[in-house]
């Protein structure tokens, strides 16, 4: 899945997918529970990854 398309079903933008990624900054609760179920994987696995 393409940073894009992440964006788009997380209705945020690119560049705070890449913000994330690069750990200048963190999403909320609700935003990193829909990113677990997007990637279908439990939370406290994105949360410790």
């Amino acid at each position: 899945m393409s940073r894009n398309e992440l964006a788009e079903l997380l209705n945020v933008t690119p560049p705070t997918v890449h913000r994330w990624e690069t750990g200048v900054r963190t999403p909320d609760l609700a935003t990193t529970i829909q990113l677990a179920k997007i990637l279908s994987i439990k939370l406290d696995e994105l949360i410790n990854a």
